[in-house]
């Protein structure tokens, strides 16, 4: 995947989330400073928080009511201003995924029970 110029800046790093089976969520980056994998038995909530303490929560839910697709993926909380790219899951593109562009230095938690 070629990023477009304005996306490619050595500050930030696209970070990939999507669903995987029908019970995981997956996190990953190109150079795999981040790479998580988190139980989804429901919906999902995970943060990623950047160096200067923004966030961004995304909820994840296998089998949604109403979705046309296995798995949906949402921007549920937002404090920034990052880049967030539609995509495909990178071994099933009949699944969606987003692409975050957040910044170096940005770390990853599953966050559910603060949303149950």
């Amino acid at each position: 995947m070629t990023i477009p110029n304005h996306l490619n800046d050595e500050n930030t790093i696209p970070v990939t989330i999507y669903g995987a089976s029908d019970d995981l969520v997956e996190l990953d980056t190109p150079d795999w400073s981040i790479y998580e994998e988190y139980d989804a038995y429901g919906p999902t909530f995970v943060r990623l928080t950047a160096p200067d303490g923004k966030t961004m929560v995304i909820r994840v839910e296998f089998g949604r009511e109403g979705s046309k697709f296995d798995w949906d993926l949402e921007i549920y909380e937002n404090s920034t201003t990052w880049v967030v790219e539609d995509s495909v899951r990178p071994d099933r593109d009949s699944d969606p995924a987003l692409i975050i562009h957040a910044p170096v230095g940005t770390y990853s938690e599953e966050v559910t029970s603060e949303y149950e």
